[in-house]
C-alpha cells in the first residue's frame, strides 16, 4: 500500500470517465496510485519487450545500434559511480568481498566465487559482468585491482 489513493466515488461520480474505466474501478478494493502506476509500466514493459520482435525491428542495424548506445549509456553512469565509490573505499581500506551481494545476482556470485579471490582473473570477470563491451577505463581497472588487493605486476 502506497499512501497515496484516488477517491473511488468522486471518479466514479464524475460523467468524464467511460464506464469500463468505472466499472475496473468497482472491482478492486483500494485505489492505490503508486501500485496501478506500477501495474502500468509492468503491462507496458512486456508490450514494449515484444514489439521488436512481432515487428522485425529487432533485426535491424539501427535497433543494434541503439540498443548499444542504451547499454554505453547504462555501463558510462556504473563507471561514474563505481569512480565515486573508489575515492571512498580505497582509502579507508574497506572489504569489497563485503559488498558484492548487493550488486550481483546469486548466479553471478557463485561464478564470480569459482575464481580465486583476490586474483586478477576474478577481478576481471567482475568487470566483464558490468562492462560487456569494454569501456571501463585502465585507470579504474588499475583501482578495483587496488581495492581487491590483486598483485597485477
Amino acid at each position: 500500500m502506497s499512501g497515496i489513493s484516488f477517491d473511488r466515488n468522486e471518479i466514479i461520480g464524475n460523467g468524464n470517465w467511460p464506464l469500463p474505466a468505472q466499472d475496473f474501478i468497482r472491482s478492486i478494493d483500494e485505489l492505490q496510485v503508486v501500485d496501478l502506476i506500477n501495474e502500468h509500466f509492468k503491462l507496458a514493459k512486456n508490450f514494449f519487450g515484444l514489439l521488436p520482435h512481432r515487428t522485425g525491428i529487432a533485426t535491424s542495424t539501427a535497433y543494434r545500434d541503439y540498443n548499444k548506445i542504451c547499454l554505453a549509456n547504462k555501463i558510462c553512469s556504473h563507471i561514474m559511480s563505481l569512480g565515486l565509490i573508489l575515492q571512498f573505499a580505497i582509502p579507508k581500506m574497506l572489504d569489497p568481498y563485503e559488498y558484492l551481494d548487493g550488486h550481483f545476482s546469486k548466479l553471478e556470485l557463485d561464478n564470480i566465487y569459482s575464481f580465486k579471490n583476490n586474483s586478477k582473473v576474478q577481478v576481471d570477470y567482475i568487470i566483464s559482468l558490468r562492462d560487456p563491451i569494454g569501456l571501463l577505463d585502465q585507470h579504474t581497472k588499475e583501482q578495483l585491482y587496488k581495492l581487491f588487493s590483486v598483485s597485477i605486476y
